[in-house]
């Protein structure tokens, strides 16, 4: 499989950190949910890791949006 290119992770952090801003939640608060380190959340907000598949299930979960707003903006 294929990485993500770089520029789409940055975009994806992104739409990550508004959706968490809109929630009200902290990156503590997200992490917790997503049963992940602090740090992990940190680096996926800012784009420098990829999530698994089951953390995208539980981010989608936890910040309460759809798979349109969670990839908003990805091509």
């Amino acid at each position: 499989m294929k990485p993500f290119p770089k520029s789409q992770l940055i975009t994806f952090g992104r739409n990550v950190a508004r959706l968490r801003q809109r929630a009200d939640l902290t990156q503590e608060a997200v992490s917790e949910k997503l049963d992940i380190s602090a740090r992990h959340f940190q680096k996926l907000e800012a784009g420098s890791v990829s999530p698994t598949f089951g953390v995208l299930l539980r981010l989608r979960r936890a910040l309460d949006c759809t798979w349109e707003e969670l990839f908003d903006s990805l091509k």
